[in-house]
């Protein structure tokens, strides 16, 4: 290996280590992996089983959940690599490897470990034996980082994104449509704030088992560029990307008939939710409160289970004296 060869490979590594979140370390190794000669696309998914742990079946545990990644705010997820996912998280075991079943040459990335959610990487494209071994190193670095990030960044018994990690992906949310045109802004993000409420109390094993339920069937029920986090105690969040207000209100109004139909196994469960558009004339804070007077009313009121609230009809904010601009 020539010195030009070692400093290049230094280079890559020092990037993907300067990353302070799951999200930049992962759309900087992406765009490494674009920049490599003869690759011609890569993909980046997270893969979630169909079912909590402690509850799983035989059968269950073929299927999976999958998540696209970037979870960005315009995504609109068509996965035409279902059947090679399926395949290389059958047959694979963690690591770097070269998928012979695929039309086009496909070497992946298989971070796998005891927590969810497992990242499948696929880099599409034919390249020298040297940058196969770039390609490999990066993915040792790579591998440490997730699992460092993860232990920052997500609820450890849901393993949905935690609350500091919701207060920042709200301001990236935020900031994408401040960069955007009104022209350009047809649909809205919504923030989400969902409360479980128990006909029977739930504590202990019967508690934590109720909420990997309700998280599963958040993933199940919401779209790849929905955002989920836990957000406190029973409370979660999600915020739905890319649609109008009938759109998230049916998506809202989907998920809640899901969750009263769910056979828990604490008894009935029911579930509170208040919501607010995202706009960018507004502070995240604000964004906040807003969903939060939302969820308020909708626990009030039992006459609505799903409130929505208009943070911009609300001059000042008393929690944080901030003001819509």
């Amino acid at each position: 290996m020539s010195t030009e060869d070692l400093q290049k490979a230094f280079q890559l590594s020092a990037e993907l280590l300067q990353n302070q979140s799951y999200h930049d370390l992962t759309q900087n190794l992406i765009s490494l992996l674009r920049s490599i000669e003869g690759v011609d696309e890569v993909s980046a998914y997270e893969i979630f089983s169909a079912a909590p742990p402690a509850s799983l079946s035989s059968n269950q545990r073929k299927e999976m959940l999958v998540r696209r990644f970037p979870l960005i705010a315009n995504d609109d997820f068509d996965n035409q690599n279902a059947d090679e996912l399926k395949k290389i998280a059958a047959e694979s075991h963690g690591g770097v490897g070269y998928w012979v079943g695929s039309a086009a040459p496909t070497i992946y990335y298989d971070v796998a470990s005891a927590q969810e959610p497992r990242r499948i990487i696929l880099i599409k494209g034919a390249v020298s034996t040297y940058d196969f071994e770039v390609i490999r190193g990066l993915f040792g670095i790579y591998s440490n980082q997730v699992a460092l990030l993860d232990a920052r960044e997500r609820d450890p018994l849901t393993r949905l994104l935690n609350r500091d990690t919701m207060d920042r992906t709200l301001e990236q949310v935020v900031d994408f449509y401040h960069l955007k045109q009104p022209e350009e802004t047809t649909q809205s993000s919504w923030l989400a704030l969902l409360d479980i409420d128990h006909a029977t109390p739930a504590n202990g094993s019967n508690g934590d088992e109720t909420l990997l339920q309700v998280s599963l069937l958040l993933k199940k029920g919401f779209r790849s560029s929905d955002l989920l986090f836990r957000f406190d105690g029973e409370e979660f969040v999600v915020i739905v990307n890319q649609t109008d207000k009938e759109g998230v209100e049916t998506s809202l109004e989907r998920f809640r008939k899901n969750v009263a139909s769910h056979p828990f196994p604490a008894g009935k469960i029911n579930v509170n939710i208040g919501f607010t558009r995202v706009t960018p004339e507004c502070p995240t804070p604000l964004l906040i409160e807003s969903a939060d007077l939302a969820l308020y009313q909708a626990k009030s009121d039992t006459s609505a289970a799903i409130v929505y609230n208009d943070a911009l009809s609300h001059k000042q904010s008393p929690m944080d004296d901030v003001e819509c601009y």
